[in-house]
Parts: structure tokens; C-alpha cells; sequence
């Protein structure tokens, strides 16, 4: 599968957006508040999505990797 990355059906990131969208604002509630001409926005940014990510459970991930014989037969059947 030499373009695993562009199809967002057999790509396990891609599932796991909505959960860091939700978990930045549990991390900084007030992350949209910042102004980005503000020198610190990058790096509370950055802290955000690290702290944001590891709040995603490890079952969300395990989850998508027992799934993804079924994701790449639904894509064959679909004929790409």
C-alpha cells in the first residue's frame, strides 16, 4: 500500500483528530483566547497538544489497529 498516509480510511491518525480537538481544550480551556501575535502562543500550543495527546487512551489506538483488517477489505471491496 504505497499511499497508507493519503487515505485517511486506513490511516490511524486520522481517527484520532476529533480526540486531541477535545482534549486541547480539557488541557487549556482558554487556548482560542490567545492572540497569535503573542510570543508564547507556540509554545503553549505545544504543550497543549502534548498534554492533549496523552490523554487520548492507548484503547482508542489499540482499537484502530484491531480494526484495520476490516478498514482494508472495505477498501478493496470499494475498489480503492
Amino acid at each position: 500500500m504505497d499511499i497508507l498516509s493519503y487515505s485517511p480510511d486506513l490511516n490511524l491518525v486520522e481517527n484520532q483528530w476529533p480526540h486531541l480537538k477535545k482534549n486541547i481544550y480539557k488541557v487549556n480551556p482558554d487556548i482560542e483566547q490567545l492572540k497569535k501575535s503573542n510570543p508564547q502562543v507556540k509554545e503553549l500550543l505545544g504543550s497543549a497538544l502534548i498534554g492533549a495527546w496523552q490523554l487520548i487512551p492507548e484503547s482508542h489506538f489499540r482499537n484502530a489497529v484491531s480494526g484495520m483488517k476490516q478498514r482494508c477489505m472495505a477498501v478493496i471491496e470499494a475498489k480503492g
